[in-house]
């Protein structure tokens, strides 16, 4: 198993088979759902999505989406992903967890890895950070992350507040 990010209570991983059941889950909730697109069907497009993701890390070293896995206790708590844009060459920053793992702090201490990461290992000049307008919570990690408000576009079907910070 390779570790791509640790912070004090978090790692990331590459996403494994084994983790469709948590996926089903995190993408069925209706708190996670009523920000984002409407949850995938089924068990097979999860799989799917991890193929695709294994090759998108051997294409983009250093970038994809990676299971969050909380140190302590070995339990899955979400996802956190640094992946272009589409259609462009920005870079995002993006996250969901578990309800049982919100208001911890596990989605600013790991994002705040996920920036130095981005700015120092990969050299990155800007990351964007994109929210929907009624998402507090992932409005403030931005916030706290030092990311300046951009624009507001849709984004999949969805209003979105773009946001982007500048490795100086």
């Amino acid at each position: 198993m390779k570790k791509i990010i640790e912070s004090d209570r978090v790692y990331l991983r590459e996403l494994l088979l084994s983790d469709v059941n948590n996926m089903l889950k995190l993408d069925k909730d209706p708190d996670v759902i009523k920000y984002l697109q409407p949850p995938k069907p089924d068990e097979e497009f999860y799989i799917k999505n991890i193929k695709v993701q294994n090759t998108y890390y051997n294409q983009n070293p250093g970038l994809g989406a990676w299971t969050a896995i909380n140190k302590s206790t070995g339990e899955y708590i979400g996802y956190f992903a640094l992946k272009y844009l589409k259609d462009t060459k920005d870079l995002e920053i993006s996250y969901g967890l578990l309800k049982e793992h919100r208001k911890k702090g596990y989605c600013f201490e790991v994002s705040k890895k996920l920036v130095e990461y981005a700015f120092n290992n990969l050299k990155v000049k800007k990351l964007i950070g994109i929210a929907h307008p009624e998402n507090e919570a992932s409005l403030n990690v931005l916030q706290k992350l030092g990311m300046k408000f951009m624009e507001k576009k849709t984004h999949f079907g969805l209003p979105a507040l773009f946001h982007s910070i500048e490795n100086n």
